[in-house]
């Protein structure tokens, strides 16, 4: 299983969706084995289509043929993809991967609509940690 830890930092998640990965022969292999990277990926809409650009899984062997950051189709229900469009186009939210994950055998990825943060965001995310492993730890003694 694949996380974007980077993406509960940086985003403020507003709605989340899972869809279906087209992969292609040792591209499941390498999944199942977690080599692989989303940190770095988006999802972009063409033509009543998903697609995931940027995702990073690493080829099992130098005679593969396949490119390890090509573009995978994801499988989405129409309507859930008219509405990610619209979302995404009307309010200036972005859509991005948060994990790749097997169920019933299938590889799967939880994408979320999402919207990014402030600078002075992300330090106050960091100030609240702060403050509740202080109070935890003081109050461990």
């Amino acid at each position: 299983m694949l996380n974007n830890r980077k993406a509960f930092f940086n985003y403020e998640i507003l709605d989340k969706y899972d869809a279906g990965i087209s992969l292609k022969g040792s591209e499941v292999k390498r999944l199942r084995e977690g080599s692989g990277d989303i940190s770095c990926s988006h999802i972009m809409i063409k033509n009543e289509e998903a697609f995931i650009l940027g995702m990073n899984i690493n080829n099992l062997s130098k005679n593969d043929c396949f490119d390890s950051k090509r573009d995978r189709k994801l499988l989405l229900r129409k309507k859930e993809i008219r509405s990610l469009f619209s979302k995404s186009r009307e309010k200036q939210f972005t859509i991005i991967p948060i994990k790749v994950f097997f169920m019933k055998g299938f590889a799967k990825i939880q994408i979320a609509l999402a919207k990014g943060l402030k600078k002075y965001d992300k330090r106050k995310k960091i100030i609240d940690k702060e403050i509740i492993r202080e109070k935890r730890n003081q109050t461990s003694f």
